[in-house]
């Protein structure tokens, strides 16, 4: 049976000697995680993405 443990993340995390950050969202192989796990913020980051690449494909198709 797999149990759940509730960690505190308003505190740094020490392991041994090294102090671990703790961060609110993470840019990670080019996707953004946040603290919560939804995917929201994503969403967002890649119609901004979108929007910027369509508004160069329009200069292209109104040439012609």
């Amino acid at each position: 049976m797999h149990r759940q443990e509730t960690i505190d993340t308003t505190v740094p995390l020490t392991a041994r000697v090294i102090t671990i950050e703790v961060i609110s969202r993470l840019n990670f192989l080019g996707s953004v995680i946040t603290r919560e796990g939804d995917s929201e913020e994503e969403v967002k980051r890649r119609i901004v993405l979108v929007k910027a690449a369509m508004g160069g494909l329009n200069k292209i198709w109104k040439d012609r």
